[in-house]
């Protein structure tokens, strides 16, 4: 499967998460069958093939751009997400061109703002490989520059066949997470705690006293 909840995490990203794999709500891979090097070629490429005034650049862009969406395509494949009680886990494998170690990127859900989708906001990819789609973990802790209109940024998650699943589990959880925090918790002080002052009353005999005690919700 290319996903699942805690009782069938792979063995490698139960050993990359260590002792939050026993808190995994839903992981997810991407799709080896998907087009991923097409749909990257095609985002790249953006609309030049419709230019002919670029025919001349494609000729010397071509080769760099299939080289670069061959690298994109092992590098997403090798990338899987894990939606924890806390955070979103990234785990990627070694591939080509890239590290040599499994590296592991944690995400706060607290800090995650949204999951944007943009499998129906590339025309070029819609047009050479609409099976594909892509989303961006939008961290309110990362900024783009001033060229992407300060946008947050955030790592993107590509070639997951059901990639609004992979959204609606994360927000989900961020929710979950987020209600848990403000659940009212009960709040007392002790307004009196004058001897002096003390209620008092009679159990078994003997005489017992206590301060008096009032509490609110927070």
């Amino acid at each position: 499967p290319r996903s699942g909840s805690r009782d069938n995490v792979p063995s490698f990203m139960r050993d990359a998460l260590k002792e939050k794999a026993n808190s995994v709500v839903f992981w997810s891979q991407a799709d080896p069958s998907l087009p991923l090097q097409r749909s990257n070629f095609c985002r790249s490429i953006g609309p030049l093939p419709f230019l002919p005034c670029f025919y001349p650049h494609l000729l010397f862009l071509c080769t760099p751009i299939c080289c670069f969406s061959y690298y994109e395509k092992s590098k997403y494949l090798a990338t899987s997400v894990a939606v924890t009680a806390t955070s979103v886990e990234i785990v990627t494998e070694p591939h080509c061109c890239g590290h040599k170690q499994v590296k592991v990127q944690s995400i706060p859900l607290q800090s995650i703002l949204d999951v944007y989708i943009y499998k129906e906001n590339h025309p070029m990819q819609m047009y050479c490989a609409p099976d594909t789609g892509y989303a961006q973990i939008r961290d309110g802790t990362i900024e783009f520059g001033a060229n992407n209109r300060g946008r947050p940024g955030g790592p993107i998650i590509d070639g997951h066949r059901d990639i609004a699943t992979l959204k609606q589990k994360i927000l989900e959880a961020k929710e979950r997470l987020t209600s848990t925090a403000q659940a009212p918790v009960y709040v007392g002080t002790v307004v009196n705690s004058n001897v002096s002052s003390l209620n008092t009353g009679q159990y078994g005999g003997y005489e017992m006293s206590y301060p008096q005690y009032h509490g609110s919700l927070r």
